[in-house]
């Protein structure tokens, strides 16, 4: 028996020598690794480990299929019944199964984490290569890992027995606080964080092996070099702190931000007012175009405040507002006593009221035409009379323009001069309607719902599926039929949330028949509700329509009438 023990020891194959009864006799080490078995363990029976193994009372050589913890293996049995000085015995040759040694070790070397296991004393069992290179064992110290005489880079080197590899790390400065786990002694697993000298960190995990009392038989220890993730965290903390920075400069922009400025979050609104703030340093004549609604005034005014002229006078007129025999007085002021009524003192026209600073022509393709030559030589000599006056007056006023028209129907138009367009159209600017733009279509409802919030002292919300369904709408009116929708559901609504059924409720008032909508919440006098009915329908009309002119015929009114109430404040158009 002792030959076939010593070649037992030699073999790399696990081997145990057992009685004819069951009771181990003898193991080497890789039948103690399949077989979970110390040397302490050696007069256990072997029946209690495989119970369907079957030994022969007979000299004699056999292969049998065995299963062990739910693996399946085949092992041969060699009996041996006269040896002298031993009672009978078999060998048992277990094949080089995939849990005891090749397929293990392919296993172990694909797992790109340092994978470790000690036994509770803290020698080492198993150590793929990662968990080496991360212990920083050396050529060097590699001569205290063998096995049975064979080196580490031989088919024994995951199991290098009996060396106490924490006690030898510490005592070379390596990670050897790693190898003395609390999970030892807790029974726990052990989560722990390490940073060395030489700048590595590393993450490790201490999985205690416990048998069947409950003691520890192993200690599984995972480990991972975590200093580039360490890295990208610090990198990380210092752009969060860039970020903040940022963020409270952004904080102070917006506390300082004109609560006038133009509500946009889209890309082509951006570039608009990009380019409007970087013209607007010069004094070139600038042309708005775009469909009634868009907001150019807005655009107007935002290049005023980002001018040079931002501490003088803005002056705004639509020339589609003012009644034709009116307009000319309204632009040029007039002498005293040039005409019957005229006041005694005379009158300052818009244009000295606006020297040095910015002049706002509205709708100016409704410009009469035979004012149009005398604006051009004021646009082009920077000198105006007014009416019925010998001596001229001197301004220094930067000329915005806008009109609902396009270039080519401006340049086409019998009604509008030419060189008039070329002399005001310097740096043309196109503001796209809002069905090109829709990402402006939320911060624009946001805005105004927050405005007549505190201009009618409410506290009206609207819900997500009506916010859904307004940024999807087509909106016609562009940003002044938002405006006006977002006004109603804040005047008929009743604190609280407003739904889709009311939205549908406040869109359909634009549409025919929208007069038998509007309910009455209380009483008032009668003048007073006509003139509200007149305010309401008028402005309607044109902001659906553009001009005085065809919001008049879609009433069945006359110019005029309009006109009249705008003088009278009764009606504001918002252009």
């Amino acid at each position: 028996m002792k030959n076939f023990i010593r070649l037992a020891d030699m073999v790399s194959n696990p081997i145990l020598i057992v009685a004819l009864d069951g009771m181990i006799l003898h193991a080497n080490e890789s039948a103690k690794t399949l077989l979970s078995i110390s040397k302490a363990d050696c007069c256990k029976n072997i029946f209690d480990l495989i119970p369907d193994l079957q030994l022969s009372a007979e000299d004699g050589f056999v292969c049998r299929d065995v299963v062990l913890r739910n693996f399946k293996l085949q092992v041969c049995v060699h009996t041996f019944t006269s040896d002298v000085g031993t009672g009978p015995y078999s060998v048992l040759l277990f094949e080089d199964t995939p849990i005891s040694s090749k397929l293990l070790s392919q296993i172990l070397e694909a797992v790109d984490e340092g994978l470790t296991v000690i036994d509770a004393s803290g020698n080492l069992e198993i150590c793929n290569q990662t968990s080496r290179e991360l212990l920083g064992i050396t050529p060097k110290m590699q001569k205290i890992f063998t096995c049975n005489g064979l080196p580490l880079d031989t088919a024994s080197k995951y199991f290098a027995v009996g060396e106490n590899l924490g006690q030898m790390l510490k005592e070379n400065n390596y990670l050897g606080e790693a190898l003395y786990p609390t999970a030892i002694i807790e029974k726990t697993t052990v989560r722990k964080n390490l940073k060395y000298g030489n700048g590595v960190n590393m993450t490790y995990t201490d999985t205690p092996v416990l048998d069947e009392a409950q003691n520890v038989k192993h200690v599984v220890l995972t480990g991972r070099d975590v200093s580039r993730m360490v890295q990208l965290e610090n990198q990380l903390y210092e752009l969060e702190k860039i970020k903040n920075a940022y963020y409270s400069q952004l904080m102070k922009l917006v506390k300082n931000k004109d609560v006038n400025d133009p509500v946009c979050s889209s890309k082509k609104m951006e570039h608009i007012l990009g380019l409007s703030s970087k013209v607007a340093l010069t004094d070139a004549p600038i042309f708005l175009t775009g469909e009634s609604g868009v907001g150019k005034e807005e655009v107007a005014r935002y290049i005023h405040r980002c001018s040079g002229r931002a501490d003088k006078p803005f002056i705004a007129i639509n020339c589609s507002a003012v009644p034709e025999q009116l307009i000319e007085s309204e632009l040029f002021g007039y002498a005293p006593g040039s005409f019957t009524g005229a006041s005694k003192g005379g009158k300052k026209g818009l244009l000295e009221e606006a020297n040095g600073g910015t002049f706002f022509l509205d709708e100016i393709g409704e410009l009469p035409f035979s004012v149009q030559s005398k604006l051009l030589r004021v646009v082009q000599e920077n000198q105006m009379y007014r009416i019925g006056a010998t001596v001229p007056i001197n301004i220094d006023v930067r000329y915005i323009s806008a009109t609902n028209l396009s270039e080519n129907e401006l340049k086409n138009s019998a009604r509008f001069r030419r060189d008039l367009y070329y002399r005001i159209c310097v740096v043309p600017i196109h503001i796209p309607p809002l069905r090109e733009r829709t990402d402006d279509i939320v911060p624009l409802v946001s805005h105004f719902l927050e405005y007549f919030n505190k201009k009618y002292t409410k506290k009206i919300r609207l819900s997500n599926i009506v916010m859904r369904r307004m940024s999807r709408l087509d909106w016609p009116g562009n940003a002044r039929e938002i405006k006006n929708v977002v006004e109603r559901l804040v005047i008929l609504g009743d604190d609280g949330v407003i739904d889709e059924e009311h939205l549908q409720y406040a869109l359909e008032m634009d549409s025919e028949g929208a007069v038998d909508k509007i309910s009455v919440n209380g009483v008032m006098p009668l003048a007073e509700a006509h003139l509200l009915l007149d305010k309401i329908l008028i402005e309607e009309a044109y902001a659906q329509h553009g001009t005085i002119v065809d919001a008049a015929k879609a009433l069945g009114t006359y110019p005029s009438t309009i006109h009249r109430k705008i003088k009278a404040g009764q009606v504001k158009l918002n252009t």
